[in-house]
C-alpha cells in the first residue's frame, strides 16, 4: 500500500507524516522496530531497495517513510523505481513525503505516474493551504497544547504579522503562550512579542492610505500583493490601523492630545501614536467609527471563508471615503 503526503507547508507535511508513522506503531508495531525514515535524495539506491524489500520483524507490517521522491526522481529512473514499488508485498506500507506545491507534485514524473494508480493502491493526502477559519482553528489547537488560547483580536493580529506559514506561526505561538502562562493571549501580547514578517513596505502602504491619491494607493496595493504579502495580513493590518485611528480620535475629542499620554493609555508605541495623530487630520471621526463597525462585520466574514482580497478593497474604499480632504 502507498500513501502520498504532499503540500508546500513544511511543518504540516512533516507533522502529518510523523503522525501517520506514530499511528502505525500504535496499531501494528508497539516495539517500534519496523518503521524507517529515508531521504530519497541522500540515501543510496541499495540502502533504499534493501529497506523496502526487508520483511517485518515480530510484527505484521513494515512502514517506510520515503522523503523527497517527487523532487529527485528523473524520468530515466522512473521505470526502475516503479518496478521496485509495484513488486512490494502488502506487508510493506510506503509513505511518500514531499514538500512542494500540490500542482508541482502532480506535474512531476513521480506524481503524475503515481496518480495513475488505482485508488485502492494509493491514498493521497494533499495538504492544501488553510482557509482563514482553518488557520484560526489550527492556531487555537496549537495554543491549547500549552494550555492557552488566543482572543479574536490576537488571532487576527498574529496572522497579520506572521502570515500563514505554519512553521513560523508555531514558533510564535510557543513563545507567546509561554509568556501568557495559561492566560488568554491578548492582542497586546502579540503586539509586544511578535515582530512583523514581510519584505515589502507594509507600513508604508498603511501610511499611504491617509495621504496618497486613490491611484497611488492602488499601485501600492498591487505592489504589496506582488511582493507576497498575504491578503489576510493586509486586512488585519488595515483593521488594526483603523482601530488605532478610532481610539486616538476618541481620546483627542475628550481632550487628550499629548503623544506620550495617548501611547501610555492605549499601550502603543509613541511613534504609532504620533503617526495616528498626524493622519487623523485627514479623516472624519464619525466616518471612522461607522467604518470600524462595518470592518468588524467583514472580519467575521473572513472567518467564514469570504475572500480577504475583496474585503481589503472594501476597507480601503471605506478609508478613502472617510477622508475629509478632497480626493486628488
Amino acid at each position: 500500500m502507498f500513501l502520498a503526503v504532499y503540500g508546500d507547508d513544511a511543518l504540516r507535511v512533516r507533522e502529518f507524516s510523523e503522525d501517520l508513522l506514530e499511528k502505525f506503531y500504535t496499531k501494528y508495531d508497539p516495539s517500534r522496530l519496523n518503521g524507517e525514515v529515508l531521504d530519497f535524495s541522500a540515501c543510496t539506491k541499495e540502502s533504499i531497495v534493501g529497506a523496502l524489500c526487508a520483511t517485518p520483524f515480530l510484527a505484521e507490517k513494515r512502514f517506510i517513510l520515503l522523503k523527497n521522491v517527487a523532487d529527485v526522481l528523473k524520468k530515466s529512473d522512473a521505470e526502475f523505481w516503479f518496478h521496485i514499488f509495484d513488486s512490494l508485498h502488502d506487508q510493506t506500507v510506503v509513505c511518500f513525503v514531499d514538500v512542494c506545491e500540490i500542482s508541482s507534485w502532480k506535474k512531476s514524473v513521480f506524481g503524475s505516474t503515481l496518480s495513475q494508480r488505482e485508488e485502492m493502491q494509493v491514498k493521497h493526502y494533499a495538504l492544501a493551504p488553510f482557509t482563514k477559519i482553518e488557520l484560526f482553528q489550527w492556531i487555537q489547537l496549537r495554543a491549547a497544547k500549552y494550555s492557552s488560547r488566543f482572543s479574536d483580536g490576537a488571532l487576527t493580529l498574529l496572522c497579520a504579522r506572521v502570515g500563514n506559514s505554519c512553521d513560523e506561526l508555531a514558533h510564535e505561538i510557543h513563545k507567546v503562550a509561554l509568556y501568557a502562562s495559561r492566560e488568554t493571549i491578548s492582542e497586546d501580547m502579540v503586539a509586544r512579542l511578535v515582530p512583523m514578517r514581510t519584505s515589502s513596505d507594509f507600513f508604508g502602504f498603511l501610511d499611504a492610505v491617509s495621504v496618497q491619491s486613490p491611484q497611488n494607493i492602488l499601485r501600492v496595493l498591487s505592489r504589496e500583493m506582488d511582493s507576497g504579502t498575504d491578503a489576510f495580513a493586509l486586512f488585519g493590518g488595515l483593521l488594526r490601523q483603523l482601530r488605532v485611528f478610532v481610539s486616538v480620535s476618541h481620546l483627542v475629542r475628550s481632550g487628550v492630545t499629548d503623544q506620550k499620554a495617548i501611547a501610555e493609555i492605549l499601550a502603543i508605541h509613541p511613534f504609532v501614536a504620533q503617526k495616528a495623530l498626524s493622519s487623523l487630520r485627514s479623516f472624519s471621526h464619525d466616518s471612522l467609527c461607522s467604518l470600524l463597525s462595518q470592518a468588524h462585520a467583514w472580519d467575521r466574514q473572513t472567518k467564514q471563508g469570504f475572500s480577504a482580497q475583496v474585503l481589503v478593497e472594501r476597507l480601503l474604499e471605506g478609508l478613502l471615503f472617510a477622508r475629509v480632504s478632497r480626493l486628488p
